[in-house]
């Protein structure tokens, strides 16, 4: 049996520079470019080696940083042997990632990708001089094993740290929406993970799939409407007291029941939509179920005749850009119910 491997992030962290501060042997005297200036320089120089494998390489520009004092060439070297760490072990397909933020006392670089991972056992030793995690692919490689120790005795030159950590599986998924899309997608894919079958003369489980999402996202969909006509008027009336809330509530339920539901449902006397314990408790919460109904789809959708597992970690780590376009880098188009629709349509017709 193989090595089990993670996925890993190299994590820079530097301490913010305060006035008075002691400066350190090695290290530059002038305050550090801004972050926009290192990392467009480091990635494009990568640029062009990431085209030619086949791999998208992102850079996560934050709007500002506190000051660090560093040797700006130094730190690009450090920056270079992540990447070039990064791209050595990503699939064609992949992506590779490089980031900034500030974290308390600290500004964060960092440096992901969605390749193979380390394994487990390796970890411990990845910034020993002349350790390789894998003997075969760096011989090919042509390095002696010394990138990541140099690179860390850099970073602790400037009285900061370098490590390797595990890249939870959806760090690179930009909000609860699309967490709960996986979730939805999961659920109804748990067959096909587990390897079991559709009994013979079954209608497809693609359109069985199609069917119950649809039917879901219609129905979570009315809760999410009064979930969000409740937080405006929150915020228009922000003295409102418990009884105020509940008696609008109700209305708004009754309101959109009417609207959507009453000529396909009849008259609802109950409020079923205002009955949502999410609702307020956890705000604008179930939207994102409605969403992440739809996302789903599109997922599942795109996941047809692909490896379900080498997809699913490429979509996991696309990275915090808008839920829009993560979707439209994931499948290739955007947040539309369009599909979810027809899909339903035509299995609801072809199951008959």
């Amino acid at each position: 049996m193989g090595k089990a491997k993670l996925p890993w992030v190299g994590w820079v962290a530097l301490p913010v520079y305060r006035i008075g501060s002691p400066r350190r042997k090695g290290v530059g005297a002038t305050m550090a470019p801004r972050w926009r200036h290192l990392g467009r320089f480091t990635a494009a120089t990568f640029t062009p080696v990431a085209e030619a494998q086949g791999i998208r390489l992102d850079l996560e520009r934050p709007e500002q940083l506190p000051a660090v004092s560093v040797d700006p060439g130094r730190i690009a070297q450090v920056l270079h042997n992540l990447l070039s760490n990064a791209l050595h072990h990503s699939p064609a397909g992949g992506v590779v990632t490089l980031s900034a933020e500030a974290d308390g006392a600290e500004v964060v670089l960092a440096a992901r990708d969605t390749g193979e991972g380390i394994a487990a056992e390796d970890l411990p030793h990845v910034f020993d001089r002349f350790y390789h995690a894998d003997r075969s692919r760096s011989h090919q490689r042509g390095g002696v094993g010394l990138g990541l120790a140099i690179a860390r005795s850099l970073v602790v030159a400037h009285g900061g740290s370098l490590t390797l950590i595990e890249q939870p599986a959806l760090r690179g998924v930009p909000n609860t929406a699309c967490t709960e899309a996986f979730a939805f997608l999961f659920q109804s894919l748990g067959r096909r993970v587990v390897g079991f079958a559709s009994p013979p003369g079954a209608p497809d489980p693609f359109d069985v799939d199609a069917v119950q999402t649809a039917l879901g996202a219609c129905q979570i969909a009315g809760p999410a409407l009064v979930d969000l006509y409740a937080w405006r008027w929150l915020y228009q009336n922000p003295d409102a007291d418990a009884a105020a809330l509940r008696d609008t509530v109700i209305r708004l339920a009754a309101e959109v029941w009417d609207r959507h539901y009453r000529a396909h449902f009849g008259p609802d006397r109950y409020h079923t939509l205002g009955a949502y314990p999410h609702m307020v408790a956890y705000p604008l919460y179930l939207p994102d179920y409605a969403l992440g109904q739809i996302m789903a789809h599109q997922i599942r959708s795109h996941m047809r005749g692909r490896d379900l597992a080498s997809e699913t970690r490429r979509i996991c780590a696309i990275g915090r850009v808008t839920p829009d376009l993560w979707l439209r880098r994931a499948v290739g188009a955007g947040i539309s119910p369009s599909a979810l629709m027809d899909d339903a349509a035509a299995a609801v017709a072809r199951m008959g």
